[in-house]
């Protein structure tokens, strides 16, 4: 994967230490996340499997500066996005976290989410 500038330069390296809770995010569902965030950025990024002091997961970054530097703030920009969802809980809310087998996830979410959007209508 090694890039040569077009002036005959070495390639810039860099990384970029993010939560291990947000690589999924930076992935996206079936690598779409990432293929957007090389194209717009046009740099070389590779999420490892290494972990920084911090436990945070190390993502490479290979390309000319500004393409590095535009790949970091693309990617700092995706972590720290909130979630879209329509409605954000107030403080008067009360969330309820619990586990559901994961055979049974499909028939919370439904077919293509059906379940899922009818529990958040109702609720």
């Amino acid at each position: 994967r090694e890039q040569e500038e077009t002036d005959g330069r070495p390639p810039v390296k860099d990384t970029i230490s993010v939560p291990a809770s947000k690589v999924g995010k930076i992935i996206g569902r079936r690598g779409q996340m990432i293929r957007e965030l090389i194209e717009k950025s046009g740099a070389t990024i590779d999420v490892t499997d290494e972990t920084d002091e911090e436990g945070k997961t190390v993502i490479k970054l290979t390309g000319t500066q500004e393409t590095v530097k535009k790949a970091r703030s693309l990617i700092s920009r995706t972590i720290d996005d909130e979630p879209r969802t329509p409605q954000r809980p107030s403080e008067n809310d009360i969330t309820v976290d619990f586990e559901i087998p994961e055979d049974k996830g499909g028939l919370v979410i439904g077919s293509r989410g059906a379940k899922i959007r009818e529990i958040q209508q109702e609720t």
